[in-house]
């Protein structure tokens, strides 16, 4: 059985933002996610706003308040990484007033797409506290967001599992041989 035999696939056909099956193979853009999610007991939300191009995919712990999150933002081609994460440490800079950090992990091109992985650690006066790691994928589509939000210190191994996760999202299209979607994936719901 193929390592992506459980995937999240995302269809980026125009004006198409449902998840769904087909048994016919990968068409377009699509993002490549692993799941179930590597650790944890979670509820599933999806939502997109009526004539928005954003979809938000959306984890929540059964039992903290940690939180995975995926956003897809159509029409968004070739979108920029270093924005999306100077965005967000400005959002952090603004509202970690204790203590705010942002590292690059890494900024190395993923199957050909340009893509940016950082963590990100907020704390503030009132004992707010959240570590997270952050990856941005720049399609020729869409722009992609991943978000792993933990709401307390995470162990070390709670940490590399992650850390190895988000290295594993990736985009593909079938679109372009060179950076196909592997063989034998189906869409799943």
């Amino acid at each position: 059985m193929p390592k992506y035999h459980r995937i999240l696939i995302i269809m980026l056909l125009i004006n198409s933002a449902n998840l769904y099956a087909e048994s016919s193979g990968l068409v377009n853009e699509n993002l490549l996610m692993d799941l179930p999610l590597p650790s944890g007991d979670w509820d599933v939300y999806q939502g997109q706003e009526k004539g928005s191009d954003l979809l938000e995919t959306r984890w929540v712990s059964k039992k903290s308040d940690d939180m995975v999150q995926m956003f897809v933002m159509y029409k968004t081609p070739n979108g920029d990484v270093k924005k999306a994460k100077a965005v967000d440490n400005a959002i952090g800079r603004e509202n970690c007033n204790k203590m705010f950090e942002s590292e690059v992990i890494s900024d190395k091109a993923q199957n050909g797409y340009q893509q940016l992985t950082w963590y990100t650690l907020c704390k503030t006066k009132g004992e707010f506290y959240s570590k997270a790691i952050h990856k941005s994928i720049a399609g020729h589509d869409s722009m992609y967001e991943f978000k792993r939000i933990f709401r307390s210190e995470p162990s070390v191994s709670e940490w590399e599992t992650w850390l190895e996760y988000t290295s594993t999202i990736k985009v593909c299209d079938s679109r372009l041989p060179d950076q196909a979607c592997p063989e034998g994936l189906e869409r799943v719901k």
